[in-house]
């Protein structure tokens, strides 16, 4: 990638990056026919789009933390009812372990620094332009394979890093 999409990025907020790193997963997910027709897909994907609009992200923080993928494949996949039952049902929870079992750890890993990127300030400032959240989508873009970055990265620079201490002003995902 070069400097000047590196630039580009700088200036976009943690949920138009957030937003960038999810698209990108949602045009990887066709590699995994499986796993994108399954109803595991579709929840997650659904629970990550959420970031862009929530008003309260330490509760999506504390929902998806259930759904991500070190998180289910931790203890060899032994569902803690204690920890999941708020969030996930046992079946739930297994559908997911052998759904994320199943891919390779690339995507699994570019799934978790979209969580990672999502997180990263939920309970602390943002300071500078976010190196933290910044790194976390050059993971992403490392770890899969897309063509049409700076179409996407152009889609999600109306979000600006100076909106709302950095996190830009919440917007729908499936409407931009």
């Amino acid at each position: 990638m070069n400097e000047q999409l590196k630039e580009r990025i700088k200036k976009i907020s943690i949920a138009g990056r957030f937003a960038i790193a999810l698209r990108i997963l949602e045009i990887e997910l066709p590699k995994y026919p499986v796993f994108q027709q399954s109803p595991t897909s579709k929840i997650l994907i659904s629970k990550l789009k959420e970031f862009t609009n929530s008003m309260t992200l330490d509760d999506w923080m504390e929902e998806t933390d259930r759904l991500m993928p070190d998180i289910i494949m931790e203890d060899e996949g032994s569902y803690d009812a204690e920890y999941f039952a708020d969030f996930l049902k046992e079946e739930d929870f297994n559908e997911f372990h052998k759904q994320y079992k199943a891919l390779p750890e690339r995507f699994l890993s570019a799934i978790c620094h979209t969580f990672w990127l999502g997180q990263a300030h939920i309970y602390g400032g943002v300071s500078g332009y976010s190196e933290e959240t910044y790194e976390y989508l050059l993971d992403v873009i490392k770890l899969t394979a897309v063509d049409n970055l700076p179409e996407i990265i152009a889609r999600y620079e109306f979000s600006s890093f100076e909106e709302f201490y950095g996190w830009g002003d919440p917007f729908n995902y499936d409407e931009v």
